[in-house]
């Protein structure tokens, strides 16, 4: 299995100049597929603190244009944990279900073009180590404005996580 991993993993950097000029992944963009087309990404992230590493090894989202405003999607990530000076566990993390609906069109002219994009997180794992014991609910609105060359990104929402009573989130890129 760490040879699938491995193998997922240097295909990700080897694309990282590509990856780099997408979407931003530690946010989303308002933007809308078109309808009757499928988007297919792959991703991976991590986090490293000083009780060990955690995060997705390898991870596939899979969008579909319903309507001109509006898109499905489905995120299937392999979560990992490696806590320090113990084994690494593999197995398949939180899947997220979700819709993007295009609120206002943007014009490029000083209106963004805003989304709101509805998720739930529902706990799949097998292991409480690479997967949530609860089912989270996630209400952002996400912007984009362009000027030129230059594009920013960002948005904010409301997250449920039942181990606290919510988290209010933001979030913005630009590039």
């Amino acid at each position: 299995m760490r040879g699938y991993v491995l193998a997922a993993t240097l295909l990700i950097l080897g694309c990282s100049d590509w990856a780099a000029n997408a979407s931003p992944y530690a946010t989303d963009d308002p933007e809308i597929i078109d309808a009757n087309s499928w988007q297919l990404s792959v991703f991976s992230q991590g986090n490293t603190n000083n009780e060990g590493r955690s995060g997705t090894a390898v991870g596939v989202e899979l969008d579909y244009g319903i309507l001109p405003d509006l898109q499905a999607g489905v995120s299937l990530p392999v979560g990992f944990s490696a806590p320090n000076r113990d084994r690494t566990d593999l197995g398949m993390s939180d899947i997220e279900l979700g819709v993007k609906y295009n609120v206002v069109q943007g014009t490029g002219s000083g209106m963004p073009q805003i989304s709101f994009c509805p998720s739930v997180e529902v706990s799949f794992g097998a292991s409480a180590k690479v997967s949530d014991v609860a089912t989270h609910f996630f209400f952002p609105l996400w912007a984009e404005e362009l000027w030129d060359t230059w594009t920013l990104r960002g948005g904010s929402g409301y997250r449920t996580n039942p181990a606290i009573a919510a988290e209010i989130l933001f979030s913005a890129a630009s590039g």
